[in-house]
Order: C-alpha cells, then structure tokens, then sequence
C-alpha cells in the first residue's frame, strides 16, 4: 500500500529514497541519539561499509566495461541483477554518508532515484506483448511481427507476400508463450536459467534445464491458449495430408548470425489431438541446456527466446533440400548450392545424408530435366531464390519442398552465415605433412590444429580439451557448444547443408563434413592439422600448438551487448573528476560512478572531522607519544591497547596490542629514514609547489595541519594520514587466519603541480605493484589492495607502508622528469632511503 499521500504511480526506488530521507533526514540521523563511544563505534562502521561498497562497485564498472566490449560470452540476466544489487549499494553510500555529514546530501537520493527509474526503463520490454494468442494464416504475416510470431514465420509470411508458396499454418504467439509459462508458475525458473551456466557451470545448467524442461513438458496448457490452438486448426482448408509440423519460432532464430540451427526442436505428423503435447515439447526445448549456451555464446537473452510455435501443414514431397542463393566459399562469384534429396530434407539437414550436392554456378538452370528434376523445375526454384535474396537483401538459406505435381513450396528462408577466408593459399606451408585424409565437402572454409577427439557420440564439456580436433561418426548440431573448445571439426557422415555446418560456419570453425574411412585412419590425441580449403587432414608436428584460421563470430552487435552498453552509459562514465571545480556537486552526479566518487571523496573530509571530534574525548582517543612529522590520534574499539592511558596522559608505542598497527609504526619509526633533513627540493619542483599554493584555495581552506588519525582494535587498523597537501589511507585486518586479511592503501594530492603529482602516483604504482598490491591509477589517486595472504606478509607489508608514508612525503617536489618515478622506486626498492 502507499503511504498517506504518495502519488500511486511513484516507482518503488523513488519511495524508498522518500523513505531513507524521511528516516535519516534529521541532523545527525538515529546516531544523534548515540554519544562517547558508542557513536564512535557506529560512525566508524559507517565508514568501514562505504569504503566495502566502494570497491564492490568500482568493481562492478570494470566488470560491465569488459563484458560491454564484446570479448567474450556473458548472461544478461545475471549481470541485471548485479547492476539492481548496485544500486542498492548506492542507497547505502548515501545513506552512510549523509549520517557521517549531518545530512548535507540530500539530493544523493534524487540522483538514485531517477538513476533507477532509467535503468528500470530499459530492462522492461520494449513493447507489449498483444494479447493475440494464435495468428491468422501465414500468409497476413510480415518481418516487423516477428517479436510476436518469432522470426522464422514472419519470414515464412514475407514468402507468401511474394506470390511463392507456403505450407497453409499458423502460429501460437510469444503472448502465448508468457501466458503459458506464467500459468505454470515458472517465470522465476526461465528468468534466472540463463546465469546457471556462467555462475555455476555446465553440470548445474543440465540439471537446471532438465528441471524446466521436465515442467513445462508436464505443464498445464491455459484453456484459452488450448481453444485458440485447436480452433486453428480447424479453420485450416481441408487437404491431402491432415497433419502438422510443429515448429519452432523464437524472435531471435534464424535472423543474421544466430541462426539456432538444429538448436530447438520440431516434431513431425501430429494430428489434432497431439497439437497440445507437441506445442509444450517445443517450447520445452528453447531451454534446453545446449540451447541456453548456445544463446549464451551468441549474446543473446531470455527475450530472445520467447518462443512463438508455428504449426504449418505436412507436405508429402517428391524432391526436398537446400538452397544456398549464395556460396559461403567464394560470396562474389554469383554462385550457389544446392542440396536436395527424395522425400523429405529432415535427413539432409540433420547430417545424416549428403546426397545431390552440387554447385550452381550462374546461369546454370537449364529449362530440361536432369536425374533429380523435372522439366523448369530447377530454373523455377533458382529464380524463387533470386527473388527472395533480393526480398530480404542478403544471401538466403532456403529450404524448399517439391510435389510430385511439381509446385513448389519454401518451408523456411534465412540469411546464409558467410564466411571470409583470410587465407586461400597462405597456410600451404602448414600442411607438408603426410596426408592422413583427403576428400568430403568443405563446411566452411580454414585451418585448425590441434588433437584429435574421437567423439562416437556427443560428449561433455569437461572431457573435450581446449583447441581439439573434433570427430564425429555424423555431423549433429548437439555438439555445436563444444565449438569455443574446438579448432576444426571432421565428420564422416554429414552435408554442407546440415544444421551442424551452418553452425560451424556462423563460429568460423574450419570444418570438413562426408569424409570416408575417418574412424579408421584417426586415432586419439593424434596431433593434425585440418585444412578446409584443400579438402585435406595432414600429420601434425608432435608439439602441436592448437589454433585456427577464423575467429570465432563476433559479440559486439549482439542484443546482450548492444542493451548493456546502454546500461553501461548510465552508469559508468565518470564526469565529477577534480574535487575543486565548483561543479563538483551532489546534484551534478549524472551516474552511479559520479555518485560513488562524490561518496568516496566526501568521505574522508567526513571522517577527518570525525577523528578529530573523537580525539577530543578523552575516553576514546589519545595521543600517540611518537617522534614522526605525523600528530596521530587512536581510537581503540577493543583489544587494540595493552593500557588505557590515564586522564591527559599520551599514549606510549609499548601501550599497543593492535598487531597491524604495531607493524605499521615499526616502518615509520625505521631510523634509516631521516624524515627531519631539508630535501634538496629543484628550482622547478620549488616553482611548482608555488604555483600550486598561489592558484589553489588559501592554506587555511586546504587543512594542511589536521591530525592523523588511527582507529584500532587487536586485529584492525584504520590510519587516516594527511601530510601537508596530500593523505592517505591504511586499512587493514592482520589475524591468523588468511583468508580474513587485507590491506586496502589509499593515496591523493600533493602540494607540486599536476605533472608532478602524478609521477609521484606512478612511483607509488611501481612500488606497491612490486610488493604484490593491485593497484588502480588514477591521476593523482593511488588506490591499491592485497587480500588473503598469511599474517607475516601482511605485517611485512605494513612496515613498508610505514616506510613508504615518510618516503613519499613532499616526493613530488622531486618529481622532475618522467624517469623520476622508476628512479626513486628502484631505490626505494634497493633500500636506498638516503635519497629520500
């Protein structure tokens, strides 16, 4: 329910941001009521939990930068929960910050809000979905219906338009296809099936994907859906053969690149009273697990497989096959192939015929017969292409019908996957070995190498070994998930035509289909290089090196990247970079990461002002007794001091139990460091500071005398340093268990020019890289991290920070040439500390 005079079309992020304001908007939010020690405690908590978020989210932005690229496979699905679960970290940064600023943030939550509400927008669907559960004849259909009959029938119905011939049919729609999954109450299981394979593995997914399809195949059929389906068929002229085909027609199947050959399933003869059974059967297999990774491999999403179901009538043919309006070896030569068999192609394209192959080059359709066709029946079925690849403006891949009366029907037309060859005679060297093989018909055109995997029938994803020859008794579009890990694939059963060849075609996998004798003359683990441009299976060399001519098809134009780079420009970019320019605001914060980095900068003016406030009770902070150009106040929150000082009294080095900060100070007391001596500053390094101090805020505005500041119990530091123009930050948990310690170092500003701050971030860079850190670059900012060492290290590293702090202290006065920072970190390094 909304609460008493809330608009009622407000988003849930806009109330919760009402809400947190209304909660925590008081000055001081809930911790006001807290005081002494216990707010110490709480507000430090809040400090520990923004600096947690803020490296979960920078994370995050690399994360979404990377998968946005393009290199490399992603689920969409997972990613949209990690952005949700990213912004609601982003309301807890805001909420942390504007109770650790006495609520000087408000508009943080706006900018969340609308953020959100964006996001929101473009996860949704980008139309609505009709309420039509069943079609009309095909014929009324068009391409732009196909995000409501799916690709395949729309092209179907563009066929028709035509004046070509077209099964009579119709198509259950993807409205169906939602009805029916949300009556089964499955839509959590479809939603979340995309990320079982990235998050959990293969074997997960196939358990996962037996579930739903187990389901749905079990599943009830709404009452509407199964009237409006059987209606359909009733409403279909009557004809010689009263059957159906039930067929898939996802929106993203057969469209450019992602063709899902032999992917989804269809079923032959059903009659009327199997058209519920074999519907459910169909829809089942778009979540099959060899169905969910090839999408996964394709960039594509749960959207794209909402499966429209088209049932289209039985043909009883007397000729069936392939045409290929274009040759996939050689596109410009006008050429094409054609595939065709007695009865129907089912055989041909599964892989298990490759009878009546040829290559039809122009102008050969002779207006005679020949063993296969009639009189004009070949000529009629080249122009039907022609006009068809001039319809839909690229090459097609038409699967064609022909009665015994000889009309002719196209049962589906798709764009050809195209391969270009790189290499037509370049890689003849590599292939001077004995020939093992030679023969069969090329199914798309390269050269792998690699070991032989002899593969009787579909195998795992854990038995086949990366960069493997693949070989197969027949080709069989099961085994297109294995094709990342394979270098070429071999078939001795198989046709250029079949749904396998297709697919190895759309990867650019080198492969070889019809090939006698393959079982006989291969042997397992044998080292080979496959050429598909000479027709060939040569020896390889005995330490072979697997590789492959083509690259795999590429992601970038894919719907997952393309809806993610969306995504990814409301939240990654980062504007607000320089902390002094007046338009460094709260409400100039335009993404998640301007939100993050205003959090993050704020932050540590907040904490200063809070170490100071805590410094000042007598009972919770004190100052350390210690010979540094640093004036460092501790906090204990427990167990971090052997004696509590008395009332005035400085705290002693020997009074501390805390481990990291033990260690920390060993490095900055290190007496080979003479921190008290004039640096011999240069002319310019001298000019450079003045400048700086003439151009920026006065003195007074930059707090050069603030204290430091250590937060301590007996297994956590948090030391808060700022030196002159610049600060850093140690945080960091020394305990004896591994996988619980860290260091988190921090690193900003200076008192010298631009140029010279940031030699002095690149020196730090170089130092803390060679130290084992990872280290993040940023200008001036020097963010760096070690996790889940053992409690030596992380001591040993502490002492070098320790060292380092007094080293780099006023450095980039120094910092004179673009070879100082390699210089002076070598010396570091080398233990060198005269030179600092």
């Amino acid at each position: 329910m909304n609460r008493p005079g809330a608009d009622a079309t407000e988003s849930p992020l806009r109330r919760l941001a009402g809400w947190l304001k209304r909660l925590f908007g008081r000055a001081g939010g809930r911790s006001g009521l807290l005081s002494g020690e216990r707010r110490v405690r709480v507000q430090h908590g809040r400090f520990r939990e923004i600096l947690n978020l803020n490296d979960s989210l920078l994370q995050l932005f690399a994360e979404l930068q990377e998968k946005a690229s393009g290199r490399a496979s992603f689920a969409l699905q997972p990613v949209m929960d990690r952005i949700q679960r990213g912004l609601m970290d982003g309301f807890v940064l805001v909420k942390d910050l504007n109770q650790l600023a006495d609520r000087r943030y408000p508009e943080l939550y706006d900018v969340l809000a609308t953020l959100g509400e964006a996001l929101k927008q473009g996860q949704t669907q980008p139309v609505d979905v009709a309420t039509c559960l069943v079609t009309g004849p095909l014929l009324g259909l068009r391409r732009a219906d196909s995000w409501l009959v799916g690709s395949k029938m729309a092209a179907l119905g563009e066929v028709s338009s035509l004046g070509v011939a077209v099964p009579d049919g119709f198509v259950a729609t993807t409205a169906a296809f939602f009805q029916f999954i949300e009556h089964n109450g499955l839509d959590k299981a479809v939603r979340d099936l995309d990320g079982v394979y990235e998050t959990r593995g293969y074997e997960a997914l196939e358990q996962s994907a037996g579930e739903l399809q187990d389901a749905i195949v079990h599943g009830e059929l709404p009452r509407e859906l199964e009237k409006a389906i059987l209606a359909g068929w009733d409403r279909l002229p009557p004809g010689e053969h009263p059957t159906m085909a039930v067929r898939s027609s996802a929106v993203a199947e057969d469209t450019i690149g992602a063709s899902h050959a032999g992917q989804y399933l269809t079923e032959l003869y059903v009659g009327r009273e199997g058209l519920a059974r074999a519907y459910r059967r169909v829809v089942a297999s778009a979540f099959g697990s060899h169905a969910v990774i090839y999408r996964y491999q394709h960039g594509l999403t749960g959207r794209e497989a909402a499966m429209a179901v088209g049932f289209v009538r039985m043909l009883a043919p007397r000729l069936s096959g392939v045409l290929l309006t274009s040759d996939y070896q050689e596109a410009r030569t006008g050429r094409m192939r054609l595939s065709v068999v007695r009865g129907l192609a089912d055989k041909l394209v599964s892989g298990r015929s490759s009878e009546g192959e040829r290559v039809l080059d122009p102008g050969d359709a002779p207006e005679g017969g020949d063993a296969w066709f009639g009189p004009g029946e070949l000529r009629r079925l080249v122009h039907a292409g022609r006009r068809l690849e001039e319809h839909f403006g690229s090459p097609q891949d038409i699967e064609w019908a022909l009665s015994v009366g000889g009309v002719l029907h196209v049962l589906q037309s798709r764009p050809v996957a195209c391969v270009n060859v790189p290499v037509a005679a370049g890689n003849a060297e590599e292939t001077q070995g004995e020939v093992l093989l030679s023969g069969g018909q090329i199914a798309c055109p390269g050269v792998g190498r690699g070991n032989v995997v002899l593969a009787e029938a579909p195998r795992s994803l854990q038995d086949v070994p990366e960069g493997c020859v693949l070989a197969l008794r027949q080709a069989s579009s099961s085994v297109a998930f294995l094709f990342p890990r394979c270098s070429a694939v071999l078939t001795e059963v198989g046709s250029p035509s079949s749904h396998m060849a297709i697919l190895c075609r759309e990867s650019g996998l080198p492969a070889l289909v019809g090939i006698p004798g393959l079982f006989a003359r291969l042997k397992e683990g044998q080292p080979v290089i496959v050429d598909a441009l000479r027709k060939k299976v040569c020896a390889g060399p005995r330490e072979l090196t697997p590789s492959r001519s083509q690259a795999p098809a590429a992601l970038a134009a894919s719907p997952a990247v393309a809806r993610l780079r969306e995504w990814t420009a409301r939240i990654v970019p980062l504007d607000l970079t320089d902390p002094a320019s007046p338009d460094f605001r709260a409400d100039r914060c335009r993404t998640l990461h301007d939100l993050v980095r205003f959090v993050h900068e704020k932050l540590y003016e907040v904490m200063f002002g809070f170490g100071e406030r805590a410094a000042r009770t007598s009972e919770t902070s004190w100052k350390l007794k210690v010979n540094l150009p640093l004036s460092i106040h501790v906090t204990d929150l427990g167990g971090g001091l052997l004696r509590v000082p008395g009332h005035g009294e400085e705290l002693e080095q020997r009074d501390i139990s805390c481990s990291p900060f033990r260690s920390l100070l060993e490095g900055l007391t290190d007496l080979r460091i003479d921190w008290a001596k004039p640096r011999a500053v240069s002319a310019g390094g001298f000019m450079s500071v003045l400048a700086a101090s003439m151009t920026g805020p006065p003195a007074e505005a930059r707090n050069l005398d603030l204290p430091s500041f250590a937060v301590i119990d007996h297994q956590y530091l948090s030391f808060s340093a700022r030196a002159g123009y610049h600060f850093s930050v140690i945080e960091t948990v020394c305990s004896a268990v591994d996988s619980k310690n860290f260091i988190q170092y921090r690193f900003g500003g200076g008192g010298a020019g631009e140029e010279r701050r940031v030699r002095r971030a690149t020196f730090l860079w170089r130092v803390l890289t060679a130290l084992g850190f990872i280290v993040q670059l940023n200008g001036d900012l020097v963010s760096a991290k070690l996790f889940k060492v053992p409690e030596p290290e992380i001591q040993d590293r502490l002492k070098t920070l320790g060292r380092l702090t007094l080293c780099s202290r006023q450095l980039d006065m120094l910092m004179d040439s673009d070879s100082s920072p390699e210089m002076f970190a070598s010396d570091f390094l080398a233990d060198r500390f005269e030179r600092f």
